[in-house]
């Protein structure tokens, strides 16, 4: 925290995420990740920075035609179905600007982001699916993150419990500046925006937390494990 002692430590992140995506987030997406990061604190500031590794499995349920739109080639879509391995490692970091007193602190404003470069069969599928076969195909390797957030967090005798809020939304031209045929697409081309809700817990060395993700396409449960293992 802001008024802490430690200016500065390192810590060890575990993630398990659990949740679905694509129409009616419907295709099941699991993944485990782990990050190593470090955390800074320059008075009204605060940072933290890190690298950090995900794999799970990605599961492409089949569809049929009954409310699908002509953007869609559902007899295509079932010829991929079945489930995939996925991974990813690369940046994550951020910074805000915090106030607050011993007991409590708000950080007020901050930004975030996080960039992964993918690999995996996931990826080898997508490239392998026509674009005539789904609304939008996205084939990059690369995925990155950019978003705000506010927190606060309140310091017991014995713990320190917090709740963050954040929104955001996707990098790089391959989600944005979309050229649709179909005309309800063209006039309302596809959203990958997101938002978050985490509420965490510190007890000594350790932090648990569990987080909501949000988006148009998906969702997603993330329970994890912080541990500090050095100033």
């Amino acid at each position: 925290m802001h008024a802490d002692s430690i200016k500065s430590a390192s810590y060890l992140n575990t993630t398990i995420s659990l949740g679905g995506a694509n129409e009616g987030e419907t295709d099941p997406v699991y993944s485990f990740t782990g990050n190593l990061s470090r955390s800074n604190n320059f008075g009204i500031f605060q940072a933290y920075y890190g690298a950090g590794l995900t794999v799970g499995s990605y599961k492409i349920k089949p569809y049929d035609s009954v409310g699908n739109n002509n953007t869609v080639n559902y007899t295509i879509i079932n010829q991929h179905k079945g489930n995939y391995f996925f991974g990813g490692g690369g940046f994550d970091g951020g910074i805000n600007f915090v106030t607050g007193s011993e007991n409590f602190e708000w950080r007020i404003f901050g930004i975030e982001t996080s960039l992964r470069q993918e690999f995996g069969k996931y990826v080898h599928v997508r490239n392998n699916i026509p674009d005539s076969a789904a609304t939008v195909v996205v084939r990059n390797r690369f995925y990155g993150t950019f978003g705000m957030f506010t927190e606060i967090v309140d310091k017991g005798r014995r713990t320190e419990t917090g709740f963050k809020l954040g929104f955001g939304g996707t990098i790089g031209s391959d989600y944005h500046n979309f050229h649709f045929t179909d005309s309800y697409f063209a006039q309302n081309p596809p959203s990958f925006g997101y938002f978050t809700l985490n509420v965490h817990t510190t007890a000594n060395k350790w932090t648990g937390y569990i987080q909501g993700n949000f988006a148009k396409k998906a969702a997603a449960c993330l329970i994890g494990m912080n541990y500090r293992i050095s100033k």
